[in-house]
């Protein structure tokens, strides 16, 4: 037999041909780059209204979670072999206890699992639905994503088939937190050795998006010191910030946690967690006014208007506490800059500034919430049961049989007769 001696280019040009071939093209098997076989999607449709905990943690009933989990068959025919679904809570700490530990990094939780088939299944082209339903607890943390750490919700489904290959799905979910707007908050404060006295009225709650207002009210601002000379105090600028306040405990995993000291918990945290504690104040506004203000020296008081918001760039986070370890609090700044004037003469007319000066400092913690809306709780939303259904009439008493001598009609009169 006589051999066939190829050079070096017809060998590389008889394989790339090989290749690009179009019987390569179509079978996946010649082709090591071709895309693995999908033969289902996963999907969630929602059933339940959005999860807001109305109320404090201690107060609220919770909310409800339900929806349908939504598999698509692509294939002619797949086998079901395991399909389950888990709601996790996530706690990522952006300064952890050990910088490249995963574990010290993120904490997950399973809050629920879901089982749906227990033993394979064979389902045809089509989609199908599975029902899913928990209530979350009022007392867990709210989604929230602060500079110190973030905690998250998410929904993992994971399917297993005859195919190669699992398929997964992942869904985030937003938990928040709404308190019902109450009463209006009045602070009265004494500035001695001074007869000045602040009332401030605040709201209860604020939001991260809206405008606010605060009234204020300096009294006590004259003084007379003789028959001919009064002392009195006349507000020069009023400023405001909003301040927040994170704190968190990065806990160690247990293979650091013998290089970690026992830390004080945070505001809010009910337990001892052994880790890092980090404190992270911002400012999140501000402003200042040098007029707008009714000033009545008759009666001696000023009064202000203060009207103020949170711009979204700042990113402002509700309130938190969380036995997780992070923390967030927010409180009110109020500084008033008054200056001291002296009045002499019988009309009290010629008036000059004495150098001296006063700062009227104020600090309110605020409690940032998300709003409520109709403020109507899923155990609100559903129908009465049966226990809530009221007493009904009462019902007949049974009939008894008449045992007695039958009544005599033959010596009655008829009912024409009549």
């Amino acid at each position: 037999m006589e051999r066939l001696h190829l050079t070096s280019k017809e060998k590389r040009r008889s394989l790339t041909s090989a290749l690009s071939s179009p019987v390569a093209k179509i079978n996946p098997k010649n082709n090591p780059r071709a895309a693995p076989v999908v033969p289902a999607t996963l999907d969630i449709d929602y059933e339940s209204p959005p999860l807001v905990f109305y109320g404090s943690a201690i107060r609220s009933s919770g909310a409800l979670l339900s929806g349908q989990l939504e598999i698509t068959v692509l294939e002619p025919e797949i086998v079901l072999k395991e399909f389950e679904m888990v709601l996790l809570g996530t706690v990522a700490y952006k300064k952890p206890a050990i910088k490249d530990c995963p574990d010290c990094s993120i904490k997950r939780n399973e809050l629920k699992e879901w089982i749906f088939i227990t033993e394979p299944v064979r389902y045809t082209a089509g989609k199908y639905s599975f029902p899913f339903s928990y209530l979350l607890p009022g007392h867990l943390p709210t989604t929230s994503h602060s500079p110190l750490g973030s905690i998250e919700y998410e929904l993992r489904a994971e399917a297993h088939t005859n195919f190669k290959g699992a398929i997964t799905f992942t869904r985030k979910l937003t938990v928040q937190r709404a308190l019902q707007p109450g009463s209006e908050r009045i602070s009265t404060r004494l500035f001695p050795p001074t007869n000045i006295l602040t009332r401030v009225v605040l709201p209860a709650t604020i939001h991260p998006i809206g405008q606010f207002l605060v009234q204020i009210r300096v009294s006590g601002i004259v003084k007379d010191i003789s028959e001919n000379m009064q002392q009195r105090w006349r507000v020069q600028k009023l400023s405001w910030r909003i301040e927040e306040y994170a704190h968190i405990i990065s806990p160690a995993c247990p293979k650091h946690q013998h290089k970690l000291a026992l830390n004080s918990p945070a505001p809010g945290n009910s337990k001892n967690i052994k880790g890092v504690l980090h404190h992270l104040p911002r400012e999140l506004a501000h402003g200042e006014s040098r007029g707008g203000w009714k000033t009545d020296y008759a009666a001696s008081q000023t009064e202000l208007e203060l009207s103020f918001s949170i711009g979204p760039s700042s990113r402002p986070v509700c309130d938190v506490k969380s036995a997780t370890g992070l923390t967030v609090e927010h409180a009110m700044v109020l500084e008033i800059v008054l200056a001291e004037e002296q009045l002499m003469g019988k009309n009290m007319k010629f008036s000059s500034l004495t150098g001296v000066a006063r700062v009227l400092k104020m600090k309110f913690g605020v409690v940032m919430t998300e709003r409520s809306g109709m403020g109507i709780s899923w155990d609100e939303e559903q129908p009465p049961i049966y226990e809530d259904v009221p007493v009904s009439p009462p019902g007949y008493t049974a009939l008894k049989e008449h045992h007695d001598e039958p009544i005599p009609y033959e010596g009655l009169s008829r009912l024409e007769d009549i």
